[in-house]
């Protein structure tokens, strides 16, 4: 598939591994120019051909320090992918909430919140004046936050909160705003033997591998297995590609959807985006009071139905 990505200009934060590499390598597949931002520039980052920068995100001048030299290197902007993150690895994370001091708090929430705060701060006038997209990645457990550190976990929900003001706020300006929140990816936080995996497992008593074989079955995914960062990178560079609406005829506004984005699109096209995500990142998906008042509503009126066509005695 066509992305219609080809010139276009990125910055990716958190670059350096995982779904970050991942993300780097996918839309340079897809013709995109990149910079990839990351604390260090691994080998693996060099070998995708994207421009890196090192910088360290959790401070307050390192996001706009990024951006201006994107904008130097690139000429302009056409997405921002906020991937960095972390803080949950390691010792000390599985203990709960009053094991966690105030420095921990500050940093999980600058490095997964305010990093993409400050980054999307200075990225966003060049965005608006081409009509750009930014997209957020967040984490499942902004839905489900006993599946991680507090600190983290409360940190991905503020972020994913972040996305949603935006798409509000600037949807109406061009801005397309998407949040990706996925389920257990298979990365150095689950797989690393110093990840917050291998810390969970030993306060469990069980083996590190034996934990991430139950994970799928324990966290709900259908897959029955972890993600993989190319899955989560894939959608991204799909939330990246120009609105899926322009392809379609646009019905009578009475069947067309406000969209997360703050777009209004075709709520076939709306439906096929949802899932979409779920398929390829979310572990879960909880039936909303709104789906079930439409489930039951529906049952009524099939009863009712059925009565009316059975014969009169």
């Amino acid at each position: 598939m066509d992305l219609q990505l080809t010139g276009k200009a990125a910055v990716v934060t958190g670059a350096s591994r995982g779904i970050g590499l991942a993300t780097v390598s996918a839309l340079v597949g897809e013709g995109m120019r990149v910079v990839a931002a990351a604390r260090v520039i691994t080998p693996e980052l060099k070998a995708t051909g994207a421009i890196g920068v090192p910088v360290d995100l959790s401070t307050p001048d390192g996001p706009a320090r990024l951006i201006a030299e994107a904008e130097a290197e690139l000429g302009g902007l056409d997405l921002l992918v906020n991937n960095v993150g972390g803080g949950d690895a390691g010792e000390g994370q599985t203990g709960g909430f009053l094991t966690f001091t105030d420095q921990q708090w500050h940093d999980a929430f600058d490095l997964n919140f305010l990093a993409a705060v400050r980054t999307t701060r200075a990225a966003l006038p060049r965005l608006v004046d081409g009509g750009g997209s930014v997209v957020n990645i967040s984490s499942n457990g902004a839905r489900t936050p006993h599946a991680g550190p507090i600190t983290y976990t409360t940190a991905k929900a503020a972020l994913t909160a972040f996305g949603k003001a935006l798409a509000e706020e600037f949807g109406p300006q061009g801005i397309r705003v998407n949040t990706v929140s996925p389920g257990p990816v298979r990365t150095d936080l689950w797989e690393s033997p110093d990840g917050y995996g291998a810390a969970l497992a030993r306060s469990m008593g069980v083996e590190q591998e034996k934990l991430l074989a139950q994970l799928p079955a324990a966290m709900g995914m259908v897959t029955g297995r972890l993600v993989r960062p190319d899955e989560v990178a894939t959608l991204v560079a799909y939330l990246a590609s120009p609105p899926r609406g322009q392809h379609h005829r646009r019905g009578p506004p009475h069947r067309r959807r406000r969209g997360q984005d703050g777009l209004n699109r075709p709520s076939h096209l709306k439906t096929g985006l949802r899932t979409t995500i779920t398929a390829a990142v979310t572990a879960t998906r909880t039936p909303t009071r709104r789906s079930t008042r439409r489930t039951a509503a529906a049952q009524r009126r099939r009863r009712f139905t059925r009565h009316d066509k059975e014969p009169t005695q």
